[in-house]
């Protein structure tokens, strides 16, 4: 465990070569220290490197003996497929932002061993520039809207064209346009976007709630109390635009 770490619940990294997780600790422990990095952040790089560690022990190879050819092998492979992340797109090799992300993990963690004396050399540093993992063009076009699409996105009249129904009992519609405007209004990752109950978001005046029988907060006799941030603003939209009592 790191003990040394604030805050300390980090991932602990239970693949062999001790000095590894050594070096790899240091590195964190210091970067949190410095309020570089959170728990979360930790647990995500210790299971990058964990990864790393048990792609090496399966072919006998020591963390500290790889050189660039390895490093290179690596990144150009498949993902090690993380329990947390969704499946792979390409079964043969890596997305090109988890290149990126692996890359900067081996560079700093290994930079660390350099710093502290465990290692003389960077190897993932030999890695020839041409031959770094980088950001492909268009891989950046998914990652801005064009010009003026947000805001047709946050119309309920776009939506609702872009999602229609027939009947009522359709419910899934009526969410999947509950889940595009709270997405463009708030922008919430996928993971906050899960974690919101109807009753974070339901205002208390809403006559389909109470027809339906969902749980209001404050009102219905909802036992949970609404969530900070992203609930509340989730439930200042619904106020104003309610997909639900439209």
């Amino acid at each position: 465990m790191l003990k040394s770490m604030t805050p300390a619940d980090v991932f602990t990294v239970s693949v062999g070569a001790p000095q590894g997780q050594e070096v790899f600790s240091g590195w964190a422990s210091r970067m949190a220290s410095v309020g570089e990095f959170r728990s979360s952040t930790v647990q995500t790089y210790a299971a990058i490197w964990s990864a790393w560690l048990s792609w090496l022990a399966a072919r006998d190879l020591n963390w500290s003996d790889v050189d660039a050819g390895t490093i290179r092998l690596y990144l150009n492979g498949p993902s090690p497929g993380l329990v947390h992340h969704r499946p792979a797109l390409r079964a043969d090799r890596m997305a090109n932002y988890t290149q990126q992300r692996y890359w900067r993990v081996l560079r700093a963690v290994y930079a660390e061993a350099v710093r502290t004396g465990v290692l003389k050399s960077n190897p993932v540093l030999e890695v020839p520039e041409a031959a770094r993992p980088a950001i492909h063009w268009d891989s950046r076009w998914y990652q801005v809207l064009p010009p003026g699409l947000l805001a047709q996105l946050r119309d309920p009249a776009v939506i609702e064209e872009c999602i229609p129904y027939e009947r009522k009992t359709q419910w899934w519609a009526v969410r999947d346009r509950a889940l595009m405007l709270v997405l463009a209004y708030l922008g919430l990752t996928t993971r906050e976007l899960m974690a919101l109950r109807g009753c974070d978001a339901l205002p208390s005046s809403c006559s389909y709630a109470s027809q339906v029988g969902l749980p209001r907060p404050g009102v219905d006799g909802c036992q949970f109390p609404r969530k900070s941030g992203v609930g509340e603003q989730a439930g200042a939209l619904t106020n104003r635009v309610c997909v639900f009592c439209e």
